[in-house]
């Protein structure tokens, strides 16, 4: 997988934004990349942002829709936790940072 730094490198991630999503994730926002057709970079930009969350928080996988009351549990207890699901459609890959900070 690409680093923040190798997409900066690349010209594909704009120093500006990479420093706001560092910012608002490590603050606890939600982001969810969903646009564009396969091969666009979705899941590398997803996976390097992962980066930027706070060493004291997990990531919690959700391997299926579960009810809201589940999401509450798991982040209830009093650690930053992020949620990290499947992509929309096939496969196996863990992509999505949906939403945490707890």
């Amino acid at each position: 997988m690409l680093s923040v730094v190798d997409l900066l490198d690349a010209g594909t991630l704009d120093l500006r934004l990479a420093s706001y999503f560092m910012r608002v994730i490590r603050a606890g926002a939600s982001i969810l990349v969903c646009a564009g057709p396969g091969g666009t970079g979705k899941t590398t930009l997803m996976a390097a942002l992962l980066c930027f969350l706070p060493p004291n928080g997990r990531i919690q996988v959700v391997e299926r829709a579960e009810p809201i009351s589940w999401y509450e549990e798991q982040a209830a207890s009093g650690v930053p936790t992020w949620f990290l699901c499947h992509k929309l459609g096939p496969g196996f890959w863990y992509s999505c940072l949906c939403w945490g900070g707890g």
